[in-house]
């Protein structure tokens, strides 16, 4: 699971960045809040990058990844679902949606442990 999301995490990471890059250039009515949210976007992806990295505790790290992960679903779907339903359809948008929901899937999965314990 962690080759999958070391990559889709990166690249997440890309993309949040440069959505919240695009929105401080163009301005448009809301963009505070739409740079911040990919900010967010941006934090969670960075650190799901560098946990790993980083060798963090395996315990903190699974919970960060499950809370962090449902957040991310959520925000995802949420997102698709406000696009598809939006006068004008972003691709872009769309693009950011389903990574941020395919992170946010393969974080879940991963904050679950596959070694098996003696006392269950």
């Amino acid at each position: 699971m962690q080759k999958a999301l070391l990559p889709v995490s990166f690249l997440t990471l890309l993309a949040a960045v440069w959505l919240a890059l695009m929105e401080m250039v163009l301005r448009h009515p809301g963009f505070v809040v739409r740079i911040a949210v990919a900010l967010c976007i941006a934090a969670v992806s960075a650190a799901t990058f560098l946990t790993p990295i980083l060798h963090g505790r395996m315990h903190a790290k699974r919970g960060f990844y499950a809370v962090g992960g449902i957040v991310l679903v959520g925000m995802g779907v949420q997102t698709f679902l406000h696009n598809a339903r939006a006068a004008h359809f972003d691709g872009f948008v769309f693009v950011i949606a389903s990574a941020v929901v395919l992170l946010g899937i393969l974080m879940v999965l991963s904050s679950v442990p596959t070694e098996t314990h003696p006392l269950g």
